[in-house]
Parts: structure tokens; C-alpha cells; sequence
């Protein structure tokens, strides 16, 4: 059986997670198995899945990526002991029970002489009695009979471990090989159909967006409203006396504003001045948007 470590950066103990079968599934929604409450998550980030006795991690689409030993993953990739998967803030290690072998125990022994007392000096031996007849010598004692030896038993040769044919070898292999290529096949596939639906979504969200810019265009408080040329990010500017620029500036993007974390297909919207938002849905990241500007307006 397994044991998953969760540490923060600082290495303090999030919480040990017994696994032998099955999966694991991590994020910041609270019905995943390992909760993570950071915004470094995202609420459906990774699983961990066990493949013929192996572990092995499958990065979910998360908004900033899974890393193993530094890397980031694009697919199913096996970890063991030695791996390091970070997770935003989050650092995850996997640990077999060690049992404890009693013949390795170290008895200390005390010296001689430790924690005893020195013995007294001994006393002057008094003077020898007087001479006695010797007593006459004891009659020798009949040994007795001595008894047949019986022969030992032959002790039987310890039995040696059956070595694996290199046919089972061969096909163990073979089928590991075949389980691995079906998970990353399944989550390239995943993956394009993830991208497919979000890029109908956006589409649908460009046009309610063109919609709002008509409608906006005459309110003299709203600065600028743009759709860039490939329709991938929407940028507002709205007057604001109560911010220190005077305006709140938002932005919708298809992808990260400045380019990180290519191939995922999340949705961002950042105002200057505050934390970003991610959103697996474009017509979520929409209300966000609409939801600003109108409490801006108002």
C-alpha cells in the first residue's frame, strides 16, 4: 500500500492519504479525495491512478499545469518514491510502509567493572590449624554406560525462488506498455474534444460581447471597449472617480494574458490591480466580466 504526502512550500504537513487501487482525485473542489484550498489549484487539477501495481499522475486540464520533478506534463506519466509532483503550492510524495527488522537491533553491552565497587583489601590469614590425618581417597565411582549415538537428520536444502521465464517478462511488459499508451490516448483525446467545445463557447461569447460594445459605445463613461483582431481577448476601460487611476480596466482572454501555460483551455479575466480569475467555461468568465462592469456603472 501506498502513502500520499501533501507539504506546502514550507514543508509543513498538509496530510497522508492511505492508497492501494483505484484512483485519487486532487483540486480545490471540496469532492475531490485530496483537497487543495489554494487558488494555485484549480478546483479539478490532477488524479493519481494505479496501472498494474504502478502510480501513475494525469494533469486534468488545470489552469497552472502539474509538474513532476520540475517538468511540466502533458501526459500520463509514472512517478514512484523518488518523484516530486508539485501541484500550485502545493508538493506531493508518495512513501511505502517500511516495516522494522528486529534482527538489526544493537544490544549495548557495560564494560567490565562498570558501576561496581572495589573490593576491600583482604585481611591477615590467621594461623593454620593443626595437622590432621589425611582422609582416606574416595573409591573411584563406575561410569556410567555409555549410550549408542543416533545419527542426525539430514537437513533439507532451502528451496530457491522460481525465476520469472523471460516470456512472462516479455508479456508483463508488453501489457504495461499497452496501459500507458491507452491513458495518454484517452487524455490527448480528452484533450481535443476539451478544446473543440470551449472554441464553440468562446465564439457564442464574442458575439454577446459585440452586442454589449453596441450597447456601450454611447455611455461616455466607458473609456474603450476592443475586440482585438482574432477575437481572442476583450479588453474595458470604465471611469472610475474611486480608484486611484480613475478607471477599472478589465480583460477576457482565451488563453493567459501573457503566454504562460500553453495547451490549456481555460478562460482568464484580470483587472489590473486585483488577483486573476480562471474559468473552464467562457460563458462563466462572461458573467464575471458583466458582473464588473455593471457594479462599476451603476
Amino acid at each position: 500500500m501506498w502513502t500520499v504526502i501533501v507539504t506546502d512550500q514550507q514543508g509543513k504537513l498538509i496530510g497522508e492519504y492511505p492508497w492501494s487501487q483505484g484512483s485519487l482525485t486532487i483540486g480545490r473542489d471540496q469532492s475531490r479525495s485530496i483537497v487543495l484550498p489554494n487558488k494555485t489549484a484549480s478546483r479539478k487539477h490532477a488524479r493519481l491512478d494505479m496501472v498494474n501495481g504502478m502510480p501513475v499522475i494525469i494533469d486534468e486540464g488545470s489552469a497552472n499545469g502539474t509538474l513532476v520533478n520540475g517538468a511540466q506534463i502533458r501526459t500520463p506519466t509514472r512517478i514512484d518514491e523518488s518523484s516530486k509532483v508539485d501541484v500550485g503550492e502545493f508538493r506531493i510524495t508518495l512513501q511505502r510502509p517500511v516495516e522494522e527488522d528486529d534482527g538489526e537491533r544493537t544490544v549495548m553491552m557495560k564494560p567490565k567493572g562498570y558501576g561496581t565497587v572495589a573490593p576491600p583489601p583482604p585481611r591477615a590469614a590467621p594461623p593454620p590449624p593443626p595437622r590432621a590425618a589425611p582422609p582416606p581417597p574416595p573409591k573411584p565411582a563406575m561410569p556410567p554406560p555409555a549410550m549408542p549415538s543416533m545419527p542426525k537428520p539430514a537437513m533439507p536444502a532451502p528451496a530457491m525462488p522460481a525465476m520469472p521465464e523471460m516470456g512472462d517478462i516479455t508479456s508483463q511488459f508488453e501489457r504495461q506498455l499497452q496501459s500507458v499508451r491507452a491513458y495518454r490516448e484517452e487524455a490527448q483525446a480528452g484533450t481535443l474534444n476539451k478544446k473543440a467545445k470551449v472554441d464553440a463557447l468562446w465564439s457564442t461569447m464574442i458575439t454577446s460581447m459585440r452586442a454589449l460594445q453596441t450597447k456601450l459605445r454611447a455611455d461616455k463613461r466607458v473609456l474603450a471597449f476592443d475586440i482585438n483582431r482574432d477575437a481572442t481577448e476583450v479588453s474595458v476601460k470604465v471611469a472610475d472617480s474611486r480608484e486611484k487611476r480613475g478607471h477599472r480596466y478589465f480583460m477576457v482572454t482565451r488563453n493567459h494574458p501573457e503566454g504562460k501555460y500553453t495547451g490549456l483551455e481555460s478562460v482568464y479575466v484580470r483587472e489590473f490591480g486585483r488577483e486573476d480569475q480562471t474559468f473552464d467555461e467562457p460563458a462563466k468568465a462572461m458573467e464575471e466580466l458583466i458582473m464588473r462592469i455593471a457594479a462599476t456603472l451603476a
